[in-house]
């Protein structure tokens, strides 16, 4: 397999000096993107790399000649950059104990989805809230980040929540207050979608949002939906905020004297 070497050409920009830090960050950043994004290797059930169909060739991505972890080589691994570490401290390894565990399937021929826990209570440190947001997306279409999401997140966020929604609402006990709401499911997970489009339309020349229409054939694996529910505890979380909600509003009011 040859190299395919790229080099920025600073001259070209007009850069004469040298790149600003936070320039350089960003470059470094998208080549982290790319080893994790290229759809040649997927994560087998142990984690481990393994070709993502026949007669497709493993990438090996470099950064100034020092190859890109091979963790890093598929999306599952490349989305786990985004968990907390490990702690030595009790109360940072019970979050981390939460919101490390991610769930990953390919949705749809050349679509990959990850899935993620988040507002998960106040057990979460300061250090750890970045690794907490509800709803927290990160998405790429042929291999481009769309910070702001777009039709390709909208798609498999309103499928897999419908069908996430339906699951958890079949653990809530029949005598129970609790309806489970497209948007209580949404409040306690964090996305991760990486896929292929033809001829793909942004909103704009940075490409931060996907805007051209997709009809992918979404499939959502039966494992990999009750590894959200149970093994993440999105279904748990979800509840439990219902049912306090439910509390809240029953309760009586409170009077002065």
């Amino acid at each position: 397999m040859r190299p395919l070497p790229v080099h920025p050409s600073a001259a070209g920009f007009g850069v004469t000096r040298s790149i600003d830090v936070t320039t350089v960050n960003l470059m470094q950043r998208r080549v982290v993107d790319a080893a994790g994004t290229m759809m040649t290797t997927t994560a087998a059930a142990d984690g481990t790399p393994k070709p993502i169909g026949r007669g497709v060739a493993p990438v090996t991505v470099t950064l100034n000649g020092v190859p890109v972890p091979g963790s890093v080589s598929t999306f599952l691994g490349y989305c786990k950059m985004f968990t907390p570490p490990a702690s030595s401290h009790d109360r940072h390894q019970a979050a981390a104990d939460l919101l490390s565990p991610l769930a990953y399937a390919q949705v749809a021929d050349g679509w990959e989805c990850v899935v993620g826990a988040a507002n998960v209570g106040n057990i979460v440190p300061a250090e750890y809230i970045p690794y907490n947001q509800p709803g927290a997306v990160e998405s790429f279409v042929n291999g481009i980040n769309t910070p702001r999401g777009g039709t390709h997140v909208q798609a498999v966020q309103d499928a897999l929540v419908k069908r996430l929604q339906e699951a958890i609402q079949k653990t809530v006990p029949k005598d129970s207050p609790v309806t489970v709401t497209p948007a209580s499911v949404r409040n306690h997970m964090r996305f991760w979608v990486n896929c292929r489009a033809t001829d793909p339309s942004f909103d704009s020349q940075s490409k931060e949002a996907l805007t051209s229409p997709v009809n992918p054939r979404l499939a959502f694996p039966d494992a990999f939906v009750r590894k959200i529910v149970d093994d993440l505890g999105v279904g748990k979380l979800v509840v439990d905020s219902l049912e306090e909600k439910a509390r809240v509003v029953s309760a009586p009011p409170l009077t002065c004297s």
